[in-house]
Order: structure tokens, then sequence, then C-alpha cells
């Protein structure tokens, strides 16, 4: 089977399989993504992408006369080694700001030698297996860095508004989440979270209590006080939705070192 029809985009066409040089075919959603070799890529969806790839996958399950050339194979562990370099430096400059650039590390080791035959698997197995290690070592330390330089950006962020509190709360609490269901929360990143929730929790209240140091430092007692009851009000009130299972601190406990 040299040609294959397809449909895309509720157009039919016929592919020349001989100018296929890759096909990833993901589950979760039910895309083929094929890769010519003149660069470009076709994307089939739904049922049509499951069944060209069970039809390309019988094909290269019988071709047994194909078997990549030694070109293609350093080739292919070129581009690796030359991926797992390029985030190991992005790393050691704390570069890193998105966790889909460690993703995509895992999904390019895990697609190394997809393409081979069982023979020439079987040949480079402990290479493949090395650097598939390699590259989730650094996969894995990409992506703490990435959280780590997250939860930095919203410790640094300005506070100008209630929304822009909510916005960085939300952030931190997505943050936490991932980090929770893929069991890397390290105690540095959790007490950086807390700290992160703790300026949120603040916020409505520091603005009450320097209102009140602003009136007490112009003889207005009575002022004063009132914000000074403001701000225990709003500290309760604000801590009670962010840290539900804990008693608001003393508002006379504020430590500068939150940097509202």
């Amino acid at each position: 089977m040299n040609f294959l029809r397809v449909t895309h985009d509720g157009v039919s066409s016929v592919i020349n399989l001989a100018l296929v040089i890759q096909a990833r075919y993901e589950q979760s959603s039910q895309q083929l993504h094929i890769k010519f070799t003149n660069g470009e890529t076709v994307t089939l969806l739904g049922e049509e992408g499951e069944r060209v790839w069970m039809l390309l996958s019988l094909e290269a399950g019988a071709d047994d006369d194909y078997d990549p050339d030694e070109d293609e194979v350093v080739g292919d562990f070129d581009i690796i080694n030359q991926e797992i370099s390029d985030l190991e430096n992005q790393v050691k400059n704390n570069s890193v700001t998105r966790t889909w650039d460690a993703q995509r590390l895992r999904n390019s080791a895990d697609e190394l030698g997809n393409y081979w035959t069982s023979k020439k698997k079987k040949e480079l197995a402990e290479e493949i297996k090395g650097v598939k290690a390699r590259a989730y070592s650094v996969a894995d330390e990409a992506e703490i860095s990435a959280y780590t330089n997250m939860v930095d950006a919203c410790l640094a962020a300005t506070f100008t508004t209630s929304a822009s509190v909510k916005s960085i709360l939300r952030k931190l609490n997505q943050t936490e989440d991932e980090l929770k269901r893929g069991k890397k929360l390290t105690d540095a990143l959790k007490q950086k979270i807390r700290k992160g929730k703790e300026r949120a929790a603040w916020y409505r209240a520091k603005k009450k209590l320097d209102e009140a140091r602003v009136a007490e430092a112009g003889g207005n007692i009575i002022k004063h006080d009132k914000y000074r009851r403001e701000a225990e009000a709003l500290l309760r009130q604000d801590w009670s939705v962010i840290f539900p299972s804990e008693q608001s601190p003393d508002v006379d406990s504020f430590d500068s070192a939150l940097n509202l």
C-alpha cells in the first residue's frame, strides 16, 4: 500500500505513504499528526484519525524490509540530545517559565525509536533507555523550576486592586493543585505558596491599617479606631476564605516581610 485515501477538513484526498516521515497519534484527543518530507503536516481528527492510524500501524508492522539507516538513527539521537541540552541550559539559567517545555521533552523521549523496526529497537535498547532516563530527569527538574518561577512571580507581583489579588490567588491555587496531582509539591514550594496566600489574605486589612496609622498620626483617634475595627473584620473575613480551617491572626501580627 503506497497510497492512502483520507478525509481532511471534509475534503477527500490521497496521501503518498513514501513521503510520510512521521506519524503520531494522541489517544486522549483522537488526533493523528502526519508529517511529510517537505515539512508540511496534516492533522486528522476523530474516527478518521483513528482509522488512518490503524492502517499506518498495520502497514508499518507488515514492512519487514524497512530499517532505518545509521544516519537516521544518529539523527534521531542528536535531536533528542539537543532538546535535553537546551532544557538543561534553561534550568541552569533559571529561565523555564512553562511546564509545557518539560512535557514536550517527555513526549520526544517517548517517541524515540517509535518508527524503527523491532530489531533496531532491540539493538539500541540500552541507548534508548539511557536517553529516556536523562530526558525524564531533566524534564522533572525543568517542571519544578517552572513552577518555582511561577510562584516567585506571584510573590513579586504588586497588588493594585482586589481583582489583582484574586488573579494572583487563583494562579497560586492552580499551581498548588497541579503540584499535588503530580506529587511534586516540595516543602519549599509549599512555604512559598503559603506566603503568597497570606499576602492575599492580608491585602484589604493592611490597607485599613495604613489608613488607621495616617489617622493616628493626624491626631484623629476616632477614625483610627474605626479603621482598625474594619481591618480586623476584613482580616477575619478574608482569612476564613483563603484558610477556611484556620483562625485569623491578630491584626497587630502583620509581617512586613509579606511585602504588601
